[in-house]
C-alpha cells in the first residue's frame, strides 16, 4: 500500500503535478528470489527504483538493490518504510541505496521525485537542488488533505491486473500510547484522522469491487469511541460482505462497541503482552486483570471473534511469570492466541535502554531478545516451545471451545497442559509440519494422543472419551468451515445416482464416529466434562459434517449408513458397496441424492 500511497500523493496531492515521470508499482514477496525481482524491475528500464522496507523484507530489498546497482549503476535507488524509519543510520553506512527516506514518505518522496524529474530538463538552471542522501523527516499534519490511492484507481489490482481481494486500509496515523517496544508514537504526537467522507466513499468502492478481506492499519482502532462507532456503522451499511481485522485496546472496549463489532464480519486483535503489572510498567503499559477480563467478557457475550497477543522476554519477566500470563490469556477464551519473543527494535525506547535493562539481543532483524537478567536463554527456549504448543494445540487444533474444560477436568493449569503437550510432540513427533502449517489429520491425531496420555496419567480416563469426542467434532467443524468455499472436481454433475454408478465422496464431507451422542456436542458454549459424564451414558454415534447454504451442518447417521459412506472411494460400484453393508438401494437413495445435489457426492 505504501508505494500506491506515495504515487497517488505525488500525482494527485495538494499541489498535483503534470509529471513527465511514469511511476509504476510492483509487488514481490520474500519467497521470490532477489535475482528474479531485480530482473523483473530492470526489464522495465527504470531511471529510479524505490523499496518499501520492513523488518521482514530488509535483506530481500538490500540484495535486490545490490543486483540492480551492479547491473545498472546509473539507476537511482531509494528506500523508506518502518525499518528505514527505525534505523536509517545503518542503511546510510552499509547499503548501496542512494537516498534514504525515514518517517512518513509523502513529502520526502515529492522532493526526491522533483529532483529526479529535473535531471531530465535540458536547462541546467531548472534543476532542483540535490537532496541529502538521508532526507529529513517531514510529516503531513492534516492527513484529511491526502488523496485516497484507492479512489484514484491505485492499489485495487494485482500485478497481473486481477482485482485485489485483500486490502490494507488506513484510517488514521499515530498512536496515543507510548509502549516502549514500539515506535508507532514517535516522531509526531497524537492521532491524525482520515476524513469520514473518504472512508465512506472507500467502503462503497470496496464492496463494489468484490473485496473480501481488509486489514485496518490503525494501531488502536477504538481510540475515539464515537468515531469507532460511526465507522462500524458505515461498514455495516456499505460493506456488509467484507471481513475486517482491527487492532483495539481492551481497556477502551464497552458494551456499545462489542454490539457494533458483532453486527459486521470482523475479528479483533488485542495486545495483552503480559498479565504482570510490574513487567508492563517497564514498557509503559498497565493492566487491571479484573477490568481486562470484564472488557473481554463483552466480546464473548456478543460472540465477537478476537485474539490476544503475548510477548515473552520482556524486562523483569520470568518463565514462571510468562506461564502465569499464558494462563490468564487462555482464561479469557480468545479465539486465537499469538505469542511472540520480544524483538528490541531500533528506534524504540527499549532499544535505547536495552543495555541498562540487561537485554541481550540480535543486532539485526528480527532483533530478537536472546536472554535477560531474569529470563535465561534456556528459559526463552522453553517459552518458545510453549508458544509453539499453544499455536499447534489451541489455534491450529481448533481447541478454543473445549480447551479450558479439558484443563479443568485434568486439574492442570493451561500452561502446564501445554508444557505436557509440547513434550509429547517432541518425543513422539506425531504432528507433521508442512509448508503451510500442520496438516489437519496428523495434527488431530497428535491432539488425541496428548489427550489420551494426559487423562491416563491423571487417572481420569472416564473424561478422556468426552475430550476425544470434542477434539474430533471441532476439528471437522473447523475444516468444514475453512474449506466451505473451495472448488473441487465435481465429476459428472448431470449423471444420476444408480446401482451401477461409481461414486466419489467429496473431500468436504467429513465423517466421524463418537463415544457419545454427537447431538450433545452441537449446541454452542462450554460445559464441564465432569457434569457431562455424570449426566450422560456412553452411546456410540456416527455423523457427517459439512457446509451448506453458509452454515455448518451436523447430521447423525446410523452405523450402516456411516460404513457405506466411508467405503465410497471412486472405484467400486454402488451395487458392490450395498452388498458389503447389507443395505438396499431404496434405503440409501434419498441420502445419496441429497449429497449429490449439494455437491458432496460425485458420480465418476
Amino acid at each position: 500500500m505504501a508505494a500506491e500511497t506515495l504515487k497517488t500523493y505525488y500525482l494527485h496531492g495538494s499541489t498535483p503535478v503534470s509529471s513527465e515521470l511514469d511511476i509504476l508499482t510492483a509487488d514481490f514477496s520474500t519467497s521470490d528470489s532477489p535475482e528474479m525481482a531485480a530482473a523483473s524491475i530492470l526489464a522495465r528500464k527504470p531511471g529510479s527504483v524505490g523499496f518499501s522496507m520492513y523488518i521482514w523484507n530488509r535483506s530481500f530489498c538490500l540484495e535486490t538493490a545490490e543486483i540492480i546497482k551492479n547491473r545498472a549503476p546509473s539507476v537511482i535507488l531509494y528506500t523508506g518504510g518502518a525499518e528505514v524509519t527505525a534505523d536509517p543510520e545503518s542503511l546510510d553506512r552499509e547499503s548501496v541505496i542512494d537516498y534514504i527516506l525515514p518517517g512518513e514518505g509523502e513529502l520526502p518522496f515529492r522532493i526526491l521525485m522533483d529532483y529526479i524529474k529535473s535531471l531530465h530538463s535540458p536547462h541546467t538552471k531548472n534543476r532542483e537542488e540535490k537532496p541529502a542522501r538521508l532526507l529529513s523527516r517531514s510529516n503531513i499534519h492534516d492527513i484529511r488533505t491526502l488523496p485516497s490511492p484507492y479512489l484514484e484507481g491505485n492499489g485495487m489490482t494485482e500485478n497481473g491486473g486481477e482485482p485485489r481481494r485483500v486490502l490494507l486500509w488506513e484510517l488514521s496515523r499515530g498512536c496515543p500510547y507510548n509502549c516502549a517496544f514500539c515506535a508507532e508514537s514517535r516522531g509526531i504526537a497524537g492521532v491524525r484522522y482520515i476524513s469520514m467522507e473518504r472512508i465512506e466513499a472507500e467502503l462503497k468502492l470496496f464492496e463494489r469491487q468484490g473485496v473480501e478481506q481488509i486489514f485496518v492499519l490503525d494501531p488502536t482502532f477504538n481510540t475515539g469511541h464515537d468515531r469507532a462507532i460511526e465507522i462500524l456503522g458505515l461498514i455495516a451499511v456499505h460493506a456488509p460482505s467484507i471481513h475486517f481485522t482491527f487492532e483495539v485496546r481492551a481497556e477502551l472496549l464497552n458494551v456499545e462497541q462489542a454490539e457494533a463489532f458483532s453486527k459486521i464480519r470482523c475479528s479483533l486483535q488485542i495486545g495483552l503482552q503480559s498479565a504482570d503489572s510490574d513487567v508492563l510498567r517497564y514498557v509503559n503499559r498497565s493492566i487491571r486483570p479484573d477490568m481486562f477480563m470484564e472488557k473481554i467478557g463483552h466480546l464473548n457475550e456478543y460472540g465477537v471473534i478476537f485474539g490476544l497477543d503475548l510477548i515473552y522476554g520482556l524486562p523483569a519477566d520470568t518463565l514462571q511469570g510468562f506461564q502465569r500470563s499464558l494462563d490468564f490469556a487462555l482464561s479469557c477464551l480468545p479465539n486465537h492466541l499469538d505469542i511472540f519473543r520480544l524483538s528490541v527494535f531500533p528506534g524504540t525506547e527499549l532499544h535505547e535502554k536495552a543495555d541498562s535493562l540487561g537485554l541481550i539481543r540480535q543486532p539485526s532483524p528480527p532483533y530478537a531478545v536472546l536472554g535477560t537478567d531474569d529470563f535465561s536463554e534456556q528459559e526463552l527456549s522453553r517459552a518458545e516451545e510453549l508458544a509453539a504448543a499453544a499455536n499447534r494445540f489451541y489455534n491450529q487444533g481448533a481447541a478454543v471451545a473445549w480447551f479450558m474444560p479439558v484443563c479443568d477436568a485434568l486439574e492442570m493449569r493451561p500452561s502446564e497442559f501445554l508444557g505436557f503437550a509440547a513434550d509429547i510432540h517432541e518425543e513422539n513427533g506425531a504432528a507433521i509440519q508442512t509448508g503451510d502449517g500442520f496438516h489437519p489429520d496428523p495434527l488431530m491425531h497428535w491432539q488425541l494422543e496428548v489427550l489420551r496420555l494426559a487423562f491416563r496419567k491423571h487417572k481420569k480416563k472416564r473424561y478422556g472419551k468426552v475430550a476425544a469426542d470434542l477434539c474430533r467434532y471441532h476439528h471437522y467443524y473447523a475444516r468444514a468451515l475453512k474449506e466451505a468455499d473451495l472448488a473441487e472436481d465435481a465429476g459428472n454433475p448431470e449423471a444420476q445416482i444408480s446401482r451401477g454408478a461409481v461414486l466419489r465422496r467429496s473431500s468436504q464431507l467429513y465423517l466421524a464416529d463418537f463415544n457419545y451422542d454427537v447431538n450433545l456436542y452441537t449446541e454452542p458454549g462450554m460445559f464441564s466434562l465432569e457434569d457431562f459424564v455424570r449426566e450422560y451414558d456412553p452411546e456410540p454415534s456416527f455423523a457427517m459434517i459439512f457446509a451448506a447454504t453458509g452454515e455448518i451442518v451436523t447430521l447423525a447417521l446410523e452405523e450402516p449408513y456411516y460404513v457405506l459412506l466411508t467405503k465410497i472411494n471412486g472405484s467400486d460400484t454402488l451395487k458392490t458397496l450395498l452388498e458389503q453393508t447389507g443395505l438396499s438401494f431404496d434405503d440409501v437413495e434419498d441420502l445419496l441424492v441429497f449429497l449429490h445435489s449439494n455437491g458432496l457426492m460425485h458420480v465418476c
